[in-house]
């Protein structure tokens, strides 16, 4: 409970019943009804069947829970991403397999 649910529970005793500890289903269903959808980027008001913001141009998804639009996979940056990491990893490897061989060589 939040702090307000207790100051009503504590004024009304009766109310205390009736507000439950979390929301069920049936009251997330009911929020789900958006006439529209908002850009996760710059919050822009768009279309239910948008697929790009009409402000910042990004790819938007699908509308969740809370009327914001899904932001999509982004895969291409992941791979960058992963290929930095390897090519790092190489780099340093190949550093210290130097050094080690320098070292041994002595």
């Amino acid at each position: 409970w939040t702090s307000l649910q207790m100051d009503r529970a504590t004024h009304h005793p009766d109310e205390a019943e009736r507000m439950p500890d979390t929301p069920n289903n049936e009251t997330f269903k009911e929020q789900a009804n958006f006439t529209y959808k908002r850009c996760p980027y710059c919050y822009t008001h768009l279309k239910l069947n948008a697929e790009h913001c009409i402000e910042c141009r990004k790819k938007v998804g699908e509308v969740d829970k809370v009327g914001l639009a899904k932001k999509p996979f982004n895969y291409k940056a992941y791979l960058a991403a992963g290929l930095w990491v390897v090519l790092l990893s190489f780099y340093v490897w190949k550093l210290l397999y130097v050094k080690i061989i320098e070292f041994l060589a002595q």
